[in-house]
């Protein structure tokens, strides 16, 4: 009977932990781009790095986690916050929100973006 009990417990919590990321699931929405300049040698180059944007409310959530000082961003004047690991966040002034950060095959490793202003 006992040994019931905790497979039930065991499995209930199983479909509890399913449930609660099921729930918590938020679309992604951003764009990923590729420097034909700067990868034209190959992914595996040095300088090559594929940047990802990420819009919405997921750059919110960053944005909003990040526990970084938000200050003036001077590309676009709106508040941007930074990781230290290449990961950046801006909320612009019409209340957008987008995340920038990039992935170095030659170094494999995430770093920062190569999309600039």
């Amino acid at each position: 009977m006992r040994l019931t009990s905790t497979a039930a417990i065991f499995i209930l919590n199983i479909i509890t932990i399913e449930t609660v990321f099921a729930s918590e699931a938020i679309a992604l929405k951003g764009t990923a781009y590729l420097s034909e300049e700067k990868c034209a040698k190959g992914l595996k180059s040095p300088e090559c790095v594929l940047s990802f944007e990420i819009a919405g409310n997921t750059a919110k959530l960053l944005f909003d986690g990040m526990p970084a000082k938000a200050v003036r961003e001077e590309c676009t004047g709106g508040m941007e916050k930074a990781d230290g690991n290449g990961l950046y966040c801006v909320k612009s002034d019409d209340g957008t929100y987008a995340c920038y950060f990039g992935y170095s095959f030659s170094h494999k490793m995430f770093t920062a973006s190569q999309i600039d202003c």
